[in-house]
């Protein structure tokens, strides 16, 4: 295998989303949104649950009919490095009353411990792409993606070769973001705020920078915990940036245009 063609991390887990009203999604549209990104040519490592893997790998053949470029991993949410880490932590202070009391906006990060689980846990994915993996250990590049990260123009990404490694910055972590303003005056209000800087859908990481990420990780996941409050993992990923923004490159676009910025 080409040390130089990346390898995109991806999973898909059910923490109940079906049920969560305005902030629900059917785990049938997750399957068929995630149609889409399972349709690249390129080396893919999936992490889901029984549930869901034999419907992942056939949609999965379309593209890798025999499968080598694909390694799937079925675990249980009780596996992810951040639940064992942060589970009980993050749960009770999210049932908390002074918690409840300090929310500014009723979404899934501020009232759903598991969303927070299953996002928090990207970089551990890749981490264990990078160490753990049977079919593609230690690649140069591995690039997180959601499952649904693209819900549209399929055209774009059906049998494509993504990323260009031409084009990627290897010396620094890549997030897109939709603002460059990096300006956070108060920790504990960004954390508590829909501010997101840093899109949380895709982010790449070069082999050398992923033990630093996961580290960085933990420490604002404790430095948020601290302060009595938690926040998406987007602006977890904020703090990481500001802290040490000489490791990290940004790229400004929407939500869900990454495609366009390492396209051939």
């Amino acid at each position: 295998m080409d040390l130089n063609r990346a390898v995109i991390v991806t999973a898909l887990f059910d923490i109940g989303r079906d049920k969560w009203g305005a902030f629900g999604h059917s785990y049938h549209t997750y399957l068929e949104y995630m149609k889409i990104m399972l349709s690249i040519d390129c080396y893919m490592v999936i992490y889901t649950e029984q549930q869901f893997a034999q419907k992942i790998l056939k949609n999965r053949q379309v593209v890798d009919p025999k499968l080598k470029k694909t390694e799937l991993k079925v675990i249980t949410k009780e596996q992810f490095e951040i639940y064992k880490k942060f589970g009980n932590e993050i749960t009770k202070l999210m049932s908390s009353d002074d918690f409840k009391k300090q929310i500014q906006f009723h979404v899934p990060e501020m009232t759903q411990p598991w969303y927070n689980f299953v996002n928090f846990n990207k970089i551990f994915f890749i981490k264990d792409a990078c160490f753990n993996s049977n079919r593609f250990p230690k690649r140069n590049l591995y690039i997180w993606k959601d499952a649904g990260v693209y819900r549209s123009e399929k055209h774009l990404y059906h049998k494509r070769i993504w990323p260009d490694m031409k084009k990627v910055d290897m010396s620094k972590i890549t997030f897109f973001v939709r603002s460059t303003n990096d300006n956070i005056p108060d920790v504990k209000q960004h954390l508590l705020s829909q501010d997101r800087k840093i899109q949380g859908g895709s982010f790449l990481v070069p082999s050398h920078y992923i033990e630093y990420f996961a580290d960085e990780f933990e420490k604002q996941i404790k430095r948020a915990l601290n302060l009595g409050v938690i926040g998406s993992d987007e602006k977890i990923m904020d703090l990481i940036y500001s802290n040490n923004p000489e490791f990290c490159n940004k790229l400004e676009c929407e939500w869900r245009q990454y495609w366009k910025f390492f396209k051939y």
